[in-house]
């Protein structure tokens, strides 16, 4: 397993405009296709975030949320020599 995948960390922070941003790391290509079909462990720490946000937020629980999920690649930068 590549040691980049194997060290994910994730994180959650509110904005000032309450948006929830979670950071999730490097992910395989399987956990994405599970995250797009709405399953699987990083589908679970999106719903984590969500309820650890309406409970910050004192939102009740019939408060409709709506997900965005935007997948991206960064590119690494060449090692200065």
């Amino acid at each position: 397993m590549d040691k980049r995948r194997s060290h994910r960390s994730v994180s959650s922070r509110l904005t000032s405009d309450a948006g929830l941003f979670v950071e999730f790391g490097n992910a395989s290509p399987t956990q994405l296709q599970r995250l797009r079909r709405g399953e699987g462990p990083l589908m679970q720490q999106v719903e984590k975030a969500i309820e650890r946000w309406r409970r910050e937020l004192d939102l009740k629980a019939s408060a409709g949320i709506v997900p965005v999920i935007l997948l991206y690649r960064r590119k690494e930068l060449a090692p200065k020599d």
